[in-house]
């Protein structure tokens, strides 16, 4: 999660740039909330990693960043007719 300086169109457009530029990207979506921007990075060591986001928070427009590592990949989507049989209140004591 990366929050830019100044929310300005200019620094939107360069750190988009950058992102886009880089070859280890697989994603960057710009959010309305607490962040900027969520980018997606993949990287084959965690040193590559650790140098990735470091470029990233090294950006000029960039004033914070958050990161998540994620271990493994569950499901792109799911369906909201599965969601409702997760939770059975009778095994919640409820």
């Amino acid at each position: 999660m990366i929050t830019l300086k100044v929310h300005t169109n200019a620094a939107a457009q360069r750190f988009v740039r950058s992102m886009t530029a880089r070859k280890e990207g697989r994603g960057c979506h710009m959010v309305v909330g607490d962040f900027d921007f969520r980018a997606k990075i993949c990287a084959k060591t965690m040193n590559e990693y650790t140098e990735l986001v470091w470029e990233i928070h090294s950006n000029p427009d960039v004033d914070k960043v958050e990161v998540n590592v994620f271990t493994r990949h569950i499901q792109e989507r799911i369906e909201r007719s599965s969601v409702s049989g997760i939770f059975n209140t009778s095994e919640q004591g409820t």
